[in-house]
């Protein structure tokens, strides 16, 4: 199903973009353009990713697929508070600042996310796709549709 797919293949992208971001703060000294640049990058990657998950989810539990939406919706909301964390320490204008931000909410914001997709892969890496009804393929599409028009 090419909705899940999708949702697959993204989580790779914030993957990658974790990477290089591990890959700026463990640097001496950190490159803070390219850092500003990639987390940048991957919030509006993230941001984006999250609105079409929680449709996706919420689609797949109204069709009777037991999704912890809320559970997922927490964490979602976790995620940013470490996001909006790393974007005051970028925005301080201090190096110390923005170093003890990285150190403290860059790391865990990486270790959460990486939880977080890993629960959200269980889900749909164990969806018995022959089990949709017809009813719920046609709902995919059409939120596939309507995502290409938004984005």
């Amino acid at each position: 199903m090419k909705t899940l797919d999708e949702i697959k293949k993204e989580h790779g992208k914030i993957e990658q973009y974790m990477k290089e971001i591990e890959v700026i703060m463990s640097a001496e000294p950190i490159n803070y353009p390219n850092l500003i640049h990639t987390f940048n990058e991957l919030t509006e990657f993230w941001d984006k990713h999250e609105e079409k998950e929680e449709k996706l989810f919420e689609l797949l539990n109204e069709e009777g697929f037991n999704i912890p939406i809320e559970k997922i919706k927490f964490e979602h909301g976790e995620l940013r508070k470490h996001q909006n964390a790393i974007k005051d320490g970028m925005s301080s204008g201090s190096e110390f600042k923005l170093k003890e931000s990285l150190e403290n909410n860059g790391k865990e914001m990486i270790k959460k996310i990486r939880t977080h997709i890993n629960f959200e892969d269980e889900f749909i890496y164990t969806i018995p796709i022959s089990q949709f009804k017809e009813s719920t393929i046609t709902k995919l599409e059409t939120l596939k549709l309507q995502r290409q028009l938004i984005f």
